[in-house]
């Protein structure tokens, strides 16, 4: 930010142009996103003042509580976990270790969230809806605890294996670091399924094993059912950071189609667009050098240069004509003597209205300043 400012002296045209939320909006989503998350962990409290009134501002659906907790530590963990090889797996020979093979899987979809508990050794089939701003890490969670309650309530005993084809639940639930709810509950119900040999066995997702695909078919059923009848579990913190991040990103792009100065900036580019960002980063040092002087309009040509105490030049370098000044808009739109080059590459010959300059992509407006006579190689 401090070299953008240095180097053009415009940095409200330069947030947008390089999609950078401004400085302090970036400080005021960080700090509600710390926030949230002591807030969550019961570590924060409300206050009519400063920096606590930034979760006031928040919509209510940020405002929540999340599956987020203080991190504690947690040694005591008696189920096994396996992650064999996939060549162990086409061996057909991992099921065959155990009494009792159970398989769980978690879906997110376009209707909703849900996690599947398939067994066809006790006749299991249970399928779970999750609220929709739950994750597909909770669902695969929520599905492993859900396998254990019911082995547990069935009254399972002997060598049992639980299938999983999420390797980050298993590592979640292996950790010995805790930081979430949902994970902290999910061992704890696997503890009290212990007095039976109790294995977390990695199973490779979509790969046609019966168990697995049938699981995920009862979950995909999980997330079509109607989230009324979801199991209530709280969101994980990333839905928090992601929504306030968004939250503030909006409260940019309102800002920036409500500023009154970059009026060149605003109708080149008239909002956070990251294709077009995307593109500018992609150009070498002399591509930036020739547009970036005209998306911005501190160009040092025309009535501008003065600013920049250049040699003032007022007349249009390329019809020469006395009463036409030189100033982007005419260099875009209207000087005759570019009006060929401007037909072949921006579509059109003369344009007396500058805002059909926001619909030209960067690549043609590229294309129309390298041929002309404001190119830095010309």
């Amino acid at each position: 930010r401090s070299a953008s400012l240095g180097v053009t002296g415009a940095l409200e045209d330069l947030n947008v142009i390089l999609h950078i939320m401004p400085i302090d909006l970036y400080i005021k989503a960080t700090a509600a996103s710390n926030a949230s998350r002591l807030h969550s962990a019961g570590s924060w409290k409300d206050r009519p003042y400063g920096h606590s009134v930034l979760r006031k501002q928040l919509p209510p659906d940020l405002t929540r509580t999340s599956d987020y907790k203080l991190p504690s530590l947690s040694f005591e963990n008696n189920v096994k976990i396996l992650f064999p090889s996939r060549k162990n797996w086409k061996k057909a020979t991992t099921t065959k270790d155990y009494d009792i093979c159970v398989y769980t899987k978690g879906s997110k979809m376009d209707c909703g969230v849900g996690a599947g508990v398939f067994s066809e050794d006790v006749g299991i089939n249970i399928s779970i809806r999750l609220p929709d701003d739950a994750s597909v890490f909770q669902a695969e969670i929520l599905a492993i605890k859900e396998a254990a309650a019911k082995l547990t309530a069935l009254g399972c005993i002997g060598n049992i294996g639980i299938f999983v084809d999420s390797q980050a639940a298993l590592l979640a639930i292996a950790s010995n670091r805790i930081t979430s709810i949902l994970v902290e509950q999910c061992r704890r119900q696997l503890s009290e399924l212990c007095r039976s040999s109790v294995t977390l066995v990695w199973v490779p997702g979509h790969s046609n094993y019966y168990g697995n695909e049938r699981a995920d078919e009862l979950a995909r059923a999980g997330s079509a059912l109607e989230v009324t009848h979801a199991i209530m579990v709280r969101p994980p913190l990333q839905y928090f950071k992601s929504g306030i991040l968004l939250h503030y990103h909006n409260e940019a792009v309102a800002r920036w189609e409500n500023i009154n100065t970059c009026r060149i900036a605003k109708v080149i580019w008239p909002t956070y667009e990251y294709s077009k960002t995307k593109f500018l980063l992609s150009r070498n040092r002399s591509d930036l050098s020739n547009l970036t002087p005209v998306i911005t309009g501190h160009w040092a040509k025309g009535t501008h240069a003065t600013r920049l105490g250049l040699v003032f030049n007022s007349v249009c370098r390329s019809c020469k004509q006395p009463d036409k000044e030189e100033t982007i808009e005419h260099f875009l739109c209207k000087c005759p003597a570019l009006g060929h080059l401007r037909f072949r590459t921006l579509g059109h010959y003369i344009t007396e209205d500058f805002r059909e300059m926001s619909s030209v992509s960067l690549y043609s407006l590229l294309l129309f300043i390298k041929n002309s006579y404001c190119s830095k190689n010309s």
